[in-house]
């Protein structure tokens, strides 16, 4: 609670006109066992992080990293940018997948996201291929999610690596104004917005189950 009074207070001396701030989890290395068929659960309105299949998953943005990180599930508020980002996407077909983006690509309304609640397999590659995560190495999911209080749009990105033992979701950031484009793997810099949301953000990870 003392954490959370603070960042309250750091808050409300902010005086800048910034037209948009960046939500950065912060380094999170959340490991993924390869083995573990529920893996990890994020909802990036609210922060929570869990472990167990979430009620209301579909009414919240969540997304699922499971397996390693060879699985990912999306719920409905949650669409990450995928190669075939139709209503004829087969997650059963190995030509249909989520895609790894370049750090820097730029994620806004122009993004190829999928439209529902869908999920990735056929993501990976042993070496490098274009739009393919490949083991053992950092690789960037874009995505924007609606908020399920107010129904605005917002634009982000979560970084993870694969693993054949394990994965690592490593950081994630989400522009907070609806709309807003964001780079893909570039952290904000430090600023007095981008501080107090992070010890704000950090505070709600703090109440996760693990």
């Amino acid at each position: 609670m003392k954490t959370y009074l603070v960042g309250i207070a750091v808050l409300a001396t902010i005086q800048s006109p910034a037209p948009a701030a960046t939500i950065y989890s912060g380094s999170q290395n959340l490991t993924v066992s390869a083995v573990d068929l529920e893996g990890i659960y994020i909802n990036f309105e609210t922060g929570s992080i869990v472990n167990v299949f979430p009620a209301g998953f579909d009414d919240g943005p969540w997304l699922n990293i499971t397996l390693g990180g060879y699985g990912i599930f999306n719920g409905e508020l949650l669409r990450p940018v995928a190669v075939s980002a139709t209503s004829t996407y087969d997650p059963e077909e190995e030509t249909d997948h989520y895609l790894n983006v370049p750090v820097g690509t730029t994620i806004d309304v122009s993004s190829a996201f999928m439209t529902d609640a869908w999920a990735s397999q056929y993501h990976t590659a042993a070496t490098a291929v274009a739009g393919k995560f490949v083991p053992d190495e950092p690789g960037i999911l874009a995505f924007e999610f609606t908020k399920e209080a107010g129904s605005t749009i917002h634009h982000g990105w979560l970084r993870f690596i694969p693993g054949n033992v394990e994965g690592t979701i490593v950081d994630w950031a989400f522009e907070d104004t609806p709309g807003q484009a964001i780079q893909a793997g570039i952290i904000p810099e430090p600023s007095s917005v981008a501080i107090a949301t992070v010890v704000l953000f950090g505070t709600m990870l703090g109440r996760r189950r693990i």
